[in-house]
């Protein structure tokens, strides 16, 4: 049941819930659950600005962050490419490997920013 509390925890925090991922941190002290949801873009106090907030939840350790964008969809995309770099240093900082059911071992399925 703590589970489920915890993901109704998420859905407060970061609004309706638009998308969940369930991922696998494998490291040498064994298996990490990890479970990424992002919220649904929403406009901000300035109407030329939209938010989508995300959630990963590592155990009983929690990151609420988001990505700001000029409309919902900048938003999110931006968003999806801080959560491939949030993710990426926890697993270096873990010094694990992410695994999840339809990727390669390795990868989270999440972006990252452009290289410039």
């Amino acid at each position: 049941m703590a589970r489920q509390e915890s993901l109704l925890e998420s859905e407060i925090e970061i609004g309706e819930v638009i998308a969940e991922r369930k991922l696998t941190l494998r490291c040498s002290s064994g298996n990490l659950d990890v479970c990424v949801t992002i919220g649904k873009p929403n406009p901000g106090k300035d109407p030329r600005e939209f938010y989508c907030f995300y959630c990963i939840e590592i155990g009983e350790k929690k990151k609420i962050s988001h990505g700001c964008g000029v409309d919902g969809f900048q938003a999110l995309q931006l968003a999806m490419q801080r959560i491939g770099i949030d993710l990426s240093i926890i697993q270096r900082n873990e010094s694990g490997e992410f695994t999840w059911s339809e990727g390669d071992p390795g990868h989270t399925g999440f972006p990252f920013p452009p290289v410039i």
